[in-house]
């Protein structure tokens, strides 16, 4: 009676055993279902930043230059670039050519104080497209404003030619 009784409770409990690990197995599936669905979530909303990266003013349309910079282009640039992006400031960077005779009309859209500095350039400039330049020409214009830690805009241009001037223009927002 004892061997049957002891048999009798060796298969209940491999019985309670057994529910106990079908349990967990199925707990630990549910789990993993939820984490391998909240993972796709996340790199479904990862994926949708990708946009944020990317430049928001790109050269073939120019007026989303404008907009984000907050100025007008002269009616006969030519040999536009741009880029833009940011996420806490940002940041909006142009270079173009121009008549000289256009850029009284440029430097009207803008915040920057005429007359522009000449040959003068400070000990750090902000403009990506001037700083990567191999040789930085010896003829040029500079100007800048500053409004608090909100707004900045700089401005330079390459006047070695006279005819065809080459504008710098960065805009720091933010």
């Amino acid at each position: 009676m004892k061997k049957k009784k002891n048999s009798e409770q060796s298969l209940s409990s491999y019985l309670s055993y057994k529910k106990i690990f079908l349990i967990c197995i199925t707990t630990l599936g549910i789990l993993m279902i939820f984490a391998c669905g909240f993972i796709f979530f996340l790199a479904q909303s990862i994926e949708g930043l990708g946009n944020s990266f990317s430049n928001s003013c790109e050269p073939e349309y120019p007026h989303s230059f404008e907009a984000l910079a907050r100025v007008d282009l002269p009616p006969n640039y030519d040999n536009f670039d741009s880029v833009c992006g940011g996420m806490q400031g940002w940041v909006a960077e142009a270079t173009f050519t121009i008549d000289p005779n256009d850029l009284d009309l440029f430097l009207a859209t803008t915040s920057i104080a005429q007359p522009l500095s000449k040959n003068f350039l400070p000990d750090s400039i902000y403009s990506f497209y001037f700083n990567t330049l191999e040789n930085q020409p010896d003829n040029h214009l500079y100007g800048f404003y500053l409004n608090g830690a909100d707004w900045l805009e700089e401005i330079l241009v390459d006047v070695s030619d006279d005819e065809m001037w080459i504008v710098y223009f960065t805009v720091l927002a933010g």
